[in-house]
């Protein structure tokens, strides 16, 4: 499970992924057994005889070494099953819901899920089309949803039919899409390529990450947009104009193209290219991947002023902060040696780590010179930043395509190398 799971009175809860732990171990149609079972309140043999057809056994999932218990993944069913029968438990449906959205990696391991449920609870989907014909199944596959199929109040209602009704499979779907929404909230920013007055384009790269940077600070997760009454007096009026434009921030190319300008043409900052040559000699653009850098164009648009770290980004901001009520910045930032894959040779990387107090997620930064790289990954993992390890994460391992929801709104991954 990953935070935050937005359900009434549910506590946000922490990705599992320790390896000792049942679920890092099964699969999307392994949980529906276990939903399933648990909701028919199967005896503990019978469940065993199902995992084990599933070739679910004591240190082994289907031959693959596991260190965990037969027994341990069966406890699995009777919590989820004391929860439903015995302790009237209304959340447990929603945060197994919120898990099977994160491992998902396609809509057909939703689909799985669903049908390896009702195999073992047939009222799950009573006499809908979609238990046995293949073209309702295409449907279910084929179908998107929108931003209004999403709200609180759609899935509030979805809660009320996951285990009942013919919809229960569109139910369990707005339920976890509605949750894995709630990662940030905020739509994540796509890498595009934009020229500059003339010049060929550029990959945008530190225009992400200052601009992930920014969105991160702006964005009222309660409210979901961007809040612009956030901004310091200081700031780039340009940036004002831009937020008032675009609240929801976005994966979109017009929000990106009327970005990177703002980031061109402060004369504290290194580029990497240059327009073409006229009477004012041209002008460079597309931001150094430094630390530096980052920071001016932060501070610059931010305040108006320029300042070398992010860290005293923060200081700033929490100077506002404290006169605004707006929620405190915290940042951690470092430089790691590190030797190329190539050779011998010792290189530098900027990594930094920056949360807003009592918001969910964390933003990761990373910078490199050479070759010059820069990425920023937003997880959801911990709304504390010293537990969070400095390991740059891997969103191949730990995130799942579906738990970004569209690609283009949910792509967390920003990085590019020239």
């Amino acid at each position: 499970m990953a935070p935050p799971a937005v359900v009434a009175g549910v506590p946000r809860v922490e990705a599992a992924r320790s390896k000792s732990a049942s679920v890092p171990w099964l699969t999307t149609s392994d949980i529906g057994a276990i939903v399933g079972l648990a909701a028919a309140d199967s005896p503990d043999e019978h469940v065993r005889d199902v995992l084990r057809m599933r070739r679910i056994e004591t240190n082994r999932v289907r031959g693959i070494e596991t260190g965990v218990s037969l027994a341990k993944h069966a406890k699995l069913v009777q919590m989820i099953a004391d929860a439903m029968h015995r302790r009237g438990e209304t959340r447990a449906l929603p945060l197994v819901a919120r898990v099977v959205w994160e491992k998902a990696q396609t809509k057909n391991d939703i689909l799985d899920y669903t049908l390896s449920a009702a195999e073992h609870f047939p009222p799950l989907l009573g006499d809908h089309r979609l238990a046995a014909d293949a073209d309702a199944q295409d449907e279910f596959l084929a179908a998107t949803q929108s931003p209004a199929d999403i709200t609180p109040e759609r899935a509030a209602a979805a809660a009320q039919n996951v285990l009942s009704g013919n919809e229960c499979a569109e139910s369990l779907e707005t339920i976890a899409t509605s949750m894995a929404t709630r990662r940030g909230g905020r739509i994540q920013v796509r890498l595009e390529r934009h020229a500059f007055e003339g010049a060929p384009d550029v990959p945008d790269c530190v225009e992400v990450v200052a601009r992930e940077f920014i969105e991160n600070v702006l964005w009222d997760s309660r409210k979901g947009t961007l809040d612009a009454a956030r901004l310091p007096p200081g700031a780039d009026e340009r940036l004002r104009e831009w937020t008032t434009q675009f609240p929801r921030g976005g994966g979109g190319f017009e929000a990106s193209a009327r970005w990177f300008p703002l980031c061109q043409r402060h004369p504290s900052v290194t580029y990497l290219s240059r327009t073409p040559a006229d009477e004012t000699g041209g002008n460079d653009y597309e931001v150094s991947p430094t630390r530096k850098d980052l920071a001016h164009v932060v501070s610059r648009l931010l305040f108006g002023i320029d300042v070398d770290t992010l860290t005293d980004v923060a200081a700033m901001w929490n100077d506002h902060a404290h006169a605004t009520r707006c929620p405190k910045l915290e940042v951690e930032e470092r430089v790691d040696v590190f030797r190329s894959i190539a050779g011998d040779e010792h290189r530098l990387r900027f990594i930094a780590r920056a949360r807003l107090v009592d918001e969910p997620g964390v933003l990761h930064l990373e910078l490199q010179e050479h070759p010059p790289t820069a990425s920023a990954v937003s997880t959801p993992c911990t709304n504390d930043l010293a537990r969070f390890s400095w390991r740059h994460p891997n969103p191949t391992t730990e995130m799942s395509p579906l738990a970004w929801w569209v690609a283009s709104a949910f792509d967390d991954v920003r990085a590019c190398a020239h």
